[in-house]
């Protein structure tokens, strides 16, 4: 008597037409080794019911494992299309998770006085176990999608004009199914206070994360509220953190921080302090390394002793002083935030004049600068632009 799964009838394809032609498939019962081999002959599924997961292009594509399961993530760093052509098989559910990260807002510009750091850009998830910018530890709910296109827009970082005492620009929002039903919107962080003697303007932009308030005289300088879209009052959801304040006298006169996705931006406490520092962003690891994403920028101040703001964890840019100290550019993100930098046609490190830069594709925000009359090159620190990732 034969064994349990002996075969019956052909074992292979004997035909030299392609898999199924004139009835030539191979059949029976199979041991279970012959089976799995045979399950994975040409294009035909000999498996019925085996898991297909969704068919879908556009952005950067790459696969990657998770504790056993594998994802595929498509990373948009500039605006496009998610197209899905064809849906799921077997177990797996048509939804999809995502993280959407708007721009982050550009540094502030002072003259003799500290600017203050951009907040970050606002950070959107529903992957399990990230939680969304600011303080909410709720995930948002599961994404259908079916076979259609799902338009993306990335925000652009803010910055400022250049050779100006002004507030840094408010980043751009991001968004994931822009126009249909149910986009995914993100928005952009708010500018960084500046300095204009001639026009102050203490308080920092409101935006997704708030910019911080600059060192002017004459009365506290509030940073930006979170949760409102860039340069207008119009509520949004929660995504990010209030900017610090600055304060409000000599030797230093600090600048707040950026607000990050995951924490405030540092305030000023005392006038010999140095700037605040930018606040944290958050992490994921949606795209199968685990970044931190939308840190804000640093503070800047006058005197180089007292030391400028270092950018969030995230990319978030370091800020400067007037008198050459440099705060360091936040690191942990897809790329880092640049340190504050001196742009001195003569080569001299000092002064320091340019704010540093939030990380590409990270959201985060913008460093402080320093104007200085017969400078016309100098430049806001500009926020980093947004990210939209989805993985399944």
């Amino acid at each position: 008597m034969g064994y349990l799964g002996r075969r019956i009838g052909k074992s292979q394809n004997t035909a030299r037409g392609g898999d199924g032609a004139n009835g030539n498939l191979g059949g029976g019962i199979l041991d279970l080794f012959d089976q799995g081999y045979f399950a994975r002959e040409g294009n035909i599924n000999r498996s019925p019911g085996e898991n297909k997961g969704l068919t879908a292009t556009g952005g950067i594509i790459s696969d990657y494992s998770d504790s056993g399961t594998v994802y595929r993530a498509h990373v948009f760093t500039t605006s496009g299309s998610f197209v899905v052509s064809g849906l799921t098989e077997g177990s797996f559910t048509n939804t999809i998770e995502y993280i959407v990260v708007g721009g982050g807002g550009g540094g502030g510009m002072g003259a003799s006085h500290g600017a203050a750091g951009g907040g970050a850009g606002g950070f959107r998830t529903n992957v399990s176990g990230d939680s969304p910018g600011g303080p909410s530890t709720s995930t948002e709910a599961a994404f259908p999608v079916a076979t259609a296109t799902y338009s993306v827009v990335i925000g652009a970082g803010g910055g400022g004009p250049r050779g100006s005492e002004a507030p840094g620009n408010g980043g751009g929002f991001s968004n994931f199914d822009s126009g249909g039903p149910n986009p995914i919107r993100s928005e952009g962080g708010g500018g960084g206070s500046g300095y204009d003697p001639a026009a102050p303007v203490k308080n920092g932009e409101n935006g997704a994360s708030g910019g911080g308030g600059n060192g002017s005289t004459g009365g506290p300088s509030t940073g930006g509220s979170a949760g409102y879209q860039a340069n207008t009052t119009t509520p949004a959801p929660t995504q990010g953190y209030n900017g610090g304040d600055g304060y409000p006298g000599g030797p230093n006169y600090g600048g707040g921080g950026g607000g990050g996705a995951g924490g405030v931006g540092a305030s000023v406490p005392s006038s010999t302090a140095a700037a605040g520092n930018g606040g944290d962003g958050k992490q994921s690891s949606i795209e199968g390394t685990t970044y931190y994403y939308a840190g804000g920028g640093g503070g800047g101040g006058f005197q180089s002793g007292n030391g400028a703001g270092n950018g969030g964890q995230g990319g978030g840019g370091g800020g400067q002083t007037q008198e050459g100290n440099f705060g360091t550019g936040g690191t942990g993100g897809r790329q880092p935030g640049t340190p504050g930098q001196s742009d001195d046609p003569d080569g001299s490190p000092n002064p320091g004049i340019n704010g540093g830069n939030g990380g590409f594709s990270t959201g985060s925000g913008g460093g402080a600068s320093t104007y200085l009359s017969g400078y016309p090159t100098i430049n806001h620190g500009q926020g980093g632009s947004g990210i939209v990732v989805v993985r399944y």
